[in-house]
């Protein structure tokens, strides 16, 4: 997710700088996101870690813009690359599922997977969803938080995880907060989280010297077993 780091106003999140802004600037900022990670990868593959990046991507973008043509230019030259993940929310999808359908059909053939993102938020029937071939769920941080504790949000949780699961794809929770929740997750079978508790949202140079730090500690400290580790959250 994008960050401008503003003279006087610190740190502004998407909320703040995104409304208004022409199409023409939206598409200039997607293909920087886009390219950028394609860069960013070889910079963390140069340090032993070799990671699927993922860029926030709203679907008529992903429309316009000559996705194909940028990774043939500007992916990375290694038999390594993973590839890139985009993550279009769900309110966007269900919108249009043929649409979104089309698109993620392209984009996989350029190593391009598409993640549903902040799904649970909207009203999409999971009949629709079964349409598009997706590779990441992930949980809304508002079901997310406190799921440890609130019957309602665990099941919702749980319900995502195991429909994830039986498409084939990845189960992601948003927003983790709390041991606790992170633990619930686990038992739940969630495979990856993200969250302030993991790791703060971070520039590259940070989250770079993050992975070196946990890398370097013993096998004896990584996280314990007994549900899947926990992911760090992305940058």
């Amino acid at each position: 997710m994008a960050r401008i780091r503003h003279p006087e106003l610190g740190v502004l999140l998407p909320g703040r700088f995104l409304p208004g802004i022409d199409e023409a600037s939206l598409l200039e900022l997607t293909e920087y996101a886009l390219v950028s990670a394609m860069a960013d990868w070889a910079t963390f593959r140069a340090a032993g870690f070799n990671l699927r990046l993922a860029v926030n991507v709203p679907v008529h973008v992903l429309g316009r813009l000559p996705i194909a043509a940028l990774v043939a230019e500007h992916r990375p030259d290694s038999p390594d690359w993973p590839g890139l993940m985009v993550e279009v929310t769900e309110d966007q999808i269900v919108r249009d599922i043929k649409r979104a359908q089309a698109i993620a059909e392209g984009l996989r053939d350029s190593g391009i997977t598409v993640a549903i993102d902040d799904f649970g938020a909207g009203y999409s029937s999971f009949s629709s969803l079964r349409e598009l071939a997706f590779a990441e769920l992930k949980l809304n941080h508002s079901f997310v938080k406190d799921c440890a504790t609130d019957a309602t949000n665990a099941a919702i949780c749980q319900t995502a995880i195991d429909l994830a699961h039986r498409f084939g794809s990845a189960a992601v929770a948003e927003g983790i907060e709390s041991l606790a929740d992170l633990q619930a997750l686990q038992i739940m079978g969630c495979d990856f989280g993200q969250g302030v508790l993991l790791a703060p949202p971070m520039p590259k140079e940070r989250f770079l010297g993050l992975l070196q730090q946990r890398a370097a500690k013993p096998a004896a400290a990584a996280a314990p077993t007994g549900g899947a580790p926990p992911a760090a959250a992305t940058a």
